[in-house]
């Protein structure tokens, strides 16, 4: 019985840590899995992905605790001896890590794919301390190994500690990472879209967003299009209006509405720039000057020319994802000209805009930059004139990107906000990516990490 209770509690201590490396790696999308859960439960803005990341830190602390006694226990001889009430804890917290998993792999799994990513950059770290835990356990081990009376047990033990030290050593022939590479064949630092502007320190889509972008070098900006109901192109991530604006002070009956239903004029009114000083989404607003938070307080809804015009004065491209409206909407249908109208009017050089290809081709975005954003073969880019993809992280594998890059395709991967996704597909070549965080990953001067392969010595 104390067997079977220590071989449970291994069992859901390694799921624990598991799971803590999965929110450490998890910090990259932090922002969505907390607007995810507040929008879609219709609560106050929470910090859901700190309350997870807290709650399994805490829980992860505790079985550690209850390992390191029982490895004490062993160690000198004394009965395995948990109380129940720690078994339960235990069978609580692995049917909850069971539950998450299922969870998970319902509503968020693309995550899975930046779980395994992220072994290509601390995989070789990961390693070594597995080594290292190994091998102070072994001298434990084989002071119970000894004290084992029957054949059968001595003989499965053995097997079974052979076969972990081999996995263990072998780990290394399926860990492939693009750091790994010659000294001088560092690829140059990737390029930087802004978000939504700098939406890391400041309320998305909004002009002082944009702005924020701009100060930081940035090589481009990235945004949502939509049109009004009067037909005019306006800058919006989400369906409605709800999460960043005011609209329920001020159309509280039509909170829920596609924006889609409301004239530019309407929009107008709304502030775009209060919700962020109110949830502090990003943990930033405590550092603001008062300057700043009146500036943020008043914002509003941006047009598709005013962010064209900020781009033209400062020498900045433009992404653009168009969002389509409701049925309702009288520009349902041509919505795509109406934005290729404002561009061409306000003057902006066409390769300054990235056009994604699948959406609308005319005449008139012949000269706009052609950008994929489904995998093709290169052959078929090149007969599509397409010389951009704009990606996903989890879209495209690492032979992909190399494949792209070997025919000077550029590529730009989203949605990249921690330095160690950043400095992974540094090291790939990739040319851009697009983040929430521009103020932080400007100031970065070269990858996490480096290592020269042995190879070149030989």
């Amino acid at each position: 019985k104390d067997l079977i209770i220590l071989v449970i509690l291994l069992i859901t201590f390694i799921y624990m840590a598991f799971y803590l490396y999965f929110w450490l790696v998890a910090e990259n999308d932090s922002n969505d899995f907390n607007w995810y859960f507040t929008v879609k439960l219709k609560l106050k803005y929470l910090p859901w992905y700190t309350i997870m990341l807290s709650i399994t830190g805490v829980v992860f602390g505790y079985l550690t605790i209850l390992v390191g006694l029982s490895i004490c226990h062993i160690y000198v001889g004394h009965q395995l001896y948990i109380h129940p009430f720690h078994v339960a804890m235990i069978i609580i917290s692995l049917l909850s890590c069971i539950g998450f998993t299922i969870a998970m792999n319902t509503l968020w799994p693309s995550e899975w794919a930046m779980l395994k990513l992220s072994f290509q950059i601390v995989g070789p770290f990961i390693h070594v301390g597995l080594i290292v835990i190994f091998t102070i356990l072994t001298w434990i081990l084989i002071r119970q190994w000894y004290i084992l009376d029957r054949f059968r047990l001595k003989l499965l033990t053995l097997v079974a500690y052979m076969a972990i030290l081999v996995g263990l050593y072998v780990i290394p022939l399926f860990i492939e990472s693009p750091c790994v590479r010659p000294a001088d064949s560092l690829p140059s630092k990737p390029r930087l879209f802004a978000h939504r502007g700098a939406s890391g320190v400041a309320p998305e889509n909004t002009l002082v967003a944009f702005q924020l972008a701009a100060n930081q070098s940035v090589y481009g900006f990235e945004s949502d299009v939509r049109i009004s109901s009067d037909g005019i192109p306006f800058i919006l991530h989400d369906d409605t209006l709800r999460r960043t604006t005011n609209i329920e002070e001020v159309y509280p009956d039509r909170v829920d509405d596609d924006a889609s239903t409301f004239t530019f004029a309407e929009m107008r009114k709304l502030n775009a720039g209060s919700w962020f000083l109110e949830e502090d989404p990003m943990d930033v607003v405590g550092s603001l000057t008062d300057k700043a938070k009146e500036i943020y307080n008043n914002q509003t809804i941006m047009s598709l020319k005013e962010l064209i015009d900020l781009a033209h004065l400062t020498g900045k491209n433009i992404l653009i994802d168009i969002r389509y409206p409701v049925k309702e909407n009288r520009y349902n249908t041509t919505v795509n000209e109406k934005v290729v109208d404002v561009i061409l009017n306000t003057g902006i050089p066409p390769k300054q805009i990235w056009w994604f290809s699948k959406v609308y081709n005319s005449v008139y975005t012949t000269n706009f930059t052609q950008t994929g954003t489904s995998y093709l073969p290169v052959e078929d880019l090149v007969k599509l004139h397409i010389s951009n993809f704009n990606a996903r992280y989890d879209a495209l594998s690492e032979d992909e990107i190399l494949q792209y890059l070997e025919s000077n395709i550029t590529t730009n991967v989203y949605l990249v906000n921690t330095y160690w996704l950043f400095s992974l597909y540094w090291c790939l070549g990739v040319q851009s990516v697009t983040t929430d965080e521009c103020h932080v990953l400007n100031k970065i001067e070269k990858p996490l990490w480096h290592l020269v392969s042995l190879n070149q010595f030989f």
